[in-house]
C-alpha cells in the first residue's frame, strides 16, 4: 500500500508545483521567463536581471545566484578604443578580419562599473589598436549635428539602453550611429549591434 500512495502523491504535487507558466488570459506559455547558466545547471528567474559580475538578482532585489550567466540573451558587450571610441561589433569584427588589433582587455565587475558605471552592466572590451588614425566624433556632437534644434547632452543618451556618464565619447565618422528616438523620455537610444 506504500507503494501506491506515494505514486498518488508524486502525481499530485508534480501536477501542481510543476505547472508551467501561462498566462491566464491567453492561455499561452509565459515568454518573459529567463534561463541562466549557473555551474553546470540551468535555473529559470521571472523578471530577474543579470549584473556584470554574473549575479542574478529578481525585482525585489533578492539575489538568487551567483556566477551565471543568461542563456540566449540580448545582452552585448560594449567595445571601446583605449582612446574612448565606442566601436560597433562589425566593426570589431573588420578590425579583427584586418589584423588591426594589438591586445584586448574585458573588463569584469567592479573594475568595469568603475570606470564606465552603467555602462559596464553587460561587460566592456577595450581593444588596444594599432591603427588610430581614423577621424572620430563625439557622439554628444554627432546628435546634435544629426538632430539640429534639440540641444542634446549626455543625459538624453543611452548606448544599448545603458546610460553612460562620459561626455567625451567618441564614435568613427564613417560608421553609420544607428539610434532609436523616445519622444515621451526626449531619450536617444545608441545600438551597437
Amino acid at each position: 500500500m506504500k507503494t501506491p500512495l506515494f505514486i498518488l502523491f508524486t502525481l499530485v504535487a508534480s501536477s501542481s508545483l510543476g505547472q508551467n507558466s501561462k498566462d491566464s488570459l491567453t492561455q499561452r506559455e509565459d515568454t518573459t521567463r529567463k534561463y541562466y547558466l549557473v555551474g553546470d545547471r540551468f535555473k529559470t528567474c521571472l523578471d530577474c536581471t543579470v549584473d556584470i559580475c554574473g549575479v542574478i538578482i529578481n525585482k525585489f532585489g533578492d539575489t538568487v545566484a551567483k556566477r551565471s550567466r543568461p542563456v540566449n540573451s540580448d545582452d552585448i558587450p560594449l567595445y571601446f578604443s583605449k582612446q574612448n571610441v565606442l566601436l560597433t561589433e562589425k566593426f570589431v569584427k573588420k578590425l579583427t578580419e584586418k589584423k588591426n588589433i594589438k591586445s584586448i582587455t574585458v573588463l569584469k565587475c567592479e573594475e568595469g562599473k568603475n570606470l564606465f558605471g552603467g555602462l559596464a552592466n553587460n561587460g566592456v572590451i577595450i581593444l588596444d589598436l594599432k591603427d588610430t588614425t581614423f577621424a572620430t566624433e563625439f557622439i554628444v556632437d554627432y546628435i546634435n549635428r544629426i538632430v539640429p534644434g534639440k540641444n542634446i547632452s549626455i543625459k538624453n543618451i543611452l548606448i544599448n539602453g545603458l546610460k553612460p556618464a562620459d561626455d567625451k565619447i567618441k564614435y568613427p565618422k564613417w560608421e553609420k550611429l544607428f539610434f532609436v528616438y523616445d519622444a515621451k523620455e526626449n531619450t536617444f537610444n545608441i545600438k551597437t549591434e
